[in-house]
């Protein structure tokens, strides 16, 4: 049993949907709330809903684990052969040894002793934490997935020790095998994300509730919508995570959740995902994302602060999340993943060029998912808006200057007040959007005639350097909609 303070009247507001999965059951008492772990069986069946292979429902590979356990692990090698007796093709921990060489002697010393016994711990847990199956979310599945931070530990623990086995196809990879064998510099700063994380809760366990959510909307008519646009706020320094409190938060994500968190990859997906990494259970459970899909990862605290990017990316510090709870006892952090479409001439993900990203159905189709993924949520009635950036814009190659216009107006047709846009220190970023925003603000402008400027411009086929200016131009055109009666 896990037990949170908070005021007597929250426990009135922590129903959820009917048809939410909770994994577990919560009783207030006197203030305290006690989670008691649950199977959420029939309701898996009444959705027809596929399980996750959890380790400890094969009697035998569990018997295993428990065996490879049963005495004290002192070294790199011992763990290697540990994990050998229950999974025979192990490879060898380069990328976790080269990170304990590098530690100071005490914490050597702290990780075999304290770390990793409390990691076996958590992972044995498993039977107890998950009494009955645990539901995949396949594609265009609805329901929200509850579950606690202490069963995300267990979940995290059997990670770590490579416990789960392969997915089924369309879903992201769940172990730890690529990060074992990199031993590039910023892999290892991914396993100090990892090993704080665990040194945290294993000083205290946090006592909160975690939302895993598909989202899918109907396509919108946005030369109809008459919603005003967002006001747009320019942030030249800072960072999404780090500035933008209370916001829905963009995570410019892969179509598989996580991308290359468990490898090599580290941008701004993976980055996320290692400093808070609660988020890499959304890996065990969602399938790949289809084009008008989102997924929101609600209540998901962080435990690591960094600096640098990519290969230069570094563990710089422990972060106290001090974000207060919502009625349901979720950190009142709220991520949205959109996949972006792949531009990168020769990726063998991408279907497309550069040249195509300004077709009008490439452009729709980048417009729906930003839309579906920025749109206001009853569920989170504490966002005030979105926070976010060059999103698809880096590897995958996609224009900044329509990314942006795309994003304004899928915010604002999601009926949000303000889009927040990082740049990141780029000094390649357009500065005439800023002017343009203000523009269409002080004259009322609306998502429709933003969106039929857009496509204006897109038929004429202006030069990208151009776009914002031949859209402007035409907006210039366009008289100021009469005020509402």
């Amino acid at each position: 049993h896990a037990t949170v303070q908070t005021k007597e009247c929250d426990l009135v507001k922590m129903a959820v949907p009917s048809r939410a999965l909770r994994l577990f059951t919560a009783v207030g008492s006197g203030g305290k709330v006690v989670f008691t772990p649950r199977s959420c069986e029939a309701e898996m069946a009444a959705l027809k809903l596929p399980a996750v292979r959890m380790p400890h429902q094969g009697g035998e590979y569990w018997q295993r684990v428990l065996g490879a356990f049963a005495s004290p692990i002192r070294s790199v090698d011992e763990l290697l052969r540990a994990m050998q007796q229950y999974k025979r093709k192990q490879a060898p921990l380069h990328g976790l040894n080269r990170y304990v060489r590098l530690l100071p002697g005490d914490r050597q010393a702290s990780f075999f002793r304290d770390t990793l016994p409390f990691i076996i711990e958590l992972a044995l847990s498993l039977p107890r934490m998950f009494p009955g199956p645990v539901p995949h979310l396949p594609v265009h599945c609805l329901e929200p997935l509850h579950l606690t931070q202490r069963q995300a530990a267990s979940l995290l623990a059997g990670l770590f020790l490579n416990l789960f086995a392969k997915q089924p196809p369309g879903y992201p990879h769940f172990n730890m095998d690529g990060l074992y064998s990199c031993t590039r510099e910023h892999t290892t700063a991914k396993f100090e994300c990892l090993v704080n994380y665990f040194r945290r809760v294993h000083a205290e366990m946090p006592n909160g509730v975690l939302t895993i959510q598909r989202r899918s909307l109907p396509q919108l008519d946005f030369k109809s919508c008459t919603l005003p646009l967002a006001k747009l706020e320019l942030s030249g320094e800072g960072r999404i995570e780090d500035d933008a409190p209370g916001m829905l938060h963009a995570d410019f994500a892969n179509m598989f959740i996580g991308g290359g968190v468990l490898g090599h990859g580290c941008v701004q997906e993976e980055i996320l995902f290692v400093i808070k990494p609660e988020c890499l259970i959304s890996c065990l459970f969602c399938e790949r994302m289809e084009p008008d899909e989102s997924i929101h990862l609600v209540g998901f605290e962080r435990f690591s602060n960094y600096v640098g990017y990519g290969s230069s990316f570094t563990w710089h510090s422990d972060h106290r999340d001090t974000t207060p709870r919502d009625s349901e006892l979720r950190r009142r952090t709220a991520l949205t993943a959109i996949d972006a479409i792949n531009y990168r001439p020769r990726s063998v993900q991408s279907l497309f060029d550069r040249a195509s990203q300004f077709k009008p159905e490439a452009v729709h189709r980048e417009l729906h998912k930003a839309y579906v993924g920025f749109a206001r949520s009853d569920l989170l009635p504490w966002v005030t808006g979105v926070a976010t950036g060059n999103w698809g814009c880096g590897a995958f190659e996609g224009d900044k200057r329509l990314k942006a216009l795309i994003q304004l107006l899928a915010a604002s047709a999601g009926n949000n007040d303000v889009l927040r846009y990082f740049t990141f220190g780029d000094s390649d970023w357009p500065p005439e959007l800023l002017s343009l925003s203000h523009g269409m603000a002080a004259r009322g402008l609306r998502v429709c005639d933003l969106y039929r400027a857009l496509l204006v411009a897109l038929a004429h086929r202006a030069r990208p350097e151009m776009l914002i200016r031949v859209v402007a131009e035409h907006l210039s055109s366009i008289p100021a909609p009469a005020p509402a009666p």
